[in-house]
């Protein structure tokens, strides 16, 4: 579990996402958690975990507790807590974040 966690970190990349610099990568729903935290550690921000199931990007949000994550999820149709908090957006519409 944790090894497989930590080699998809390696490959997240820095995003700009709002008036945030965060990490974001793709990931099943099982490890969308447990990357999401490692994420947010190694930024020191929130993190970023998407995938595409069904036609629609599911991006699943985890925080360390500055950024109120439900907020930005609430933004894009979403929902959630402080530090965990997820949307969805149908695939073929923009992603609000775009690689730095």
């Amino acid at each position: 579990g944790d090894h497989l966690c930590q080699n998809i970190v390696e490959k997240a990349s820095l995003v700009q996402f709002g008036s945030h610099q965060i990490l974001a990568v793709e990931a099943p729903s099982e490890l969308k958690s447990r990357v999401g935290h490692l994420l947010a550690q190694k930024q020191a921000t929130f993190g970023l975990v998407f995938r595409l199931e069904n036609g629609l990007w599911h991006c699943s949000m985890r925080g360390e507790g500055d950024i109120d994550v439900s907020a930005i999820a609430r933004e894009h149709g979403g929902n959630g807590h402080h530090n965990a908090a997820s949307f969805r957006i149908p695939f073929g519409t923009p992603l609000p974040f775009t690689l730095l």
